[in-house]
């Protein structure tokens, strides 16, 4: 679960990265597409504590 955790905010920082160079118009974009991965990783975490031990 921590290697998850740590490959989603490598992620999330590429983003971050790419998105310095992008148009504004992106931002929103980001955005959701963080708070998805953030809701993703909830369900995820949920289901490894509460289903699968």
């Amino acid at each position: 679960m921590i290697i998850y955790r740590e490959k989603m905010i490598q992620l999330v920082a590429e983003i971050h990265q790419a998105n310095a160079d992008a148009p504004d118009i992106f931002d929103y974009i980001v955005e959701a597409f963080e708070i998805v991965m953030v809701r993703i990783a909830r369900c995820v975490n949920y289901i490894y504590s509460n289903v699968l031990c």
